[in-house]
């Protein structure tokens, strides 16, 4: 398969492009001849998208929070409940038990927000309370009304 990018894929059964990180859309398309060819893929940007190897990292405006592969970690104010408490207690609007963040083995990223008192939102959608949402490259995300970041997804 070939990318919108230039590149090939390595093997048929490869989700995204290593390069640019794009959908593989699948299947073969039928030329003049008859004859069938690869077909391009598009860009899907409502898609979520599944890399098998990739870090997840969260960009701040003073910092970078990062999870690898099989990591969860809880986001908040709380020191027993997150290990990353002492950035996020500075926003007095971040709530203890703020939300949860986890890097799946198979590459998929996912939030929830854990009935915080003023709300997880991703590109600007508040989300329902205990409900996991996947989350892509490029997403932002908002903590309360002041804290946001910018999700990247970095294929290794």
């Amino acid at each position: 398969m070939l990318c919108s990018c230039g590149a090939r894929a390595d093997a048929a059964d490869q989700l995204v492009c290593k390069k640019c990180l794009t959908p593989f859309s699948f299947g073969k398309a039928k030329t003049g001849a008859g004859k069938a060819r690869e077909v391009k893929a598009r860009f899907a940007p409502t898609e979520h998208v599944v890399v098998r190897r990739r870090s997840l990292t969260l960009e701040f405006a003073d910092g970078t929070l990062s999870l690898a592969p099989g990591e969860t970690r809880g986001l908040g104010r709380d020191p027993e409940f997150s290990a990353d408490s002492r950035f996020f207690a500075t926003f007095g609007t971040v709530s203890g038990r703020h939300a949860k963040l986890e890097l799946r083995r198979d590459g998929s990223a996912w939030i929830s927000d854990e009935n915080s008192t003023n709300a997880t939102y991703v590109n600007g959608r508040m989300l329902p309370p205990r409900q996991p949402h996947p989350l892509n490259d490029g997403d932002t995300v908002r903590f309360a009304q002041d804290l946001h970041a910018v999700v990247r997804l970095i294929a290794r």
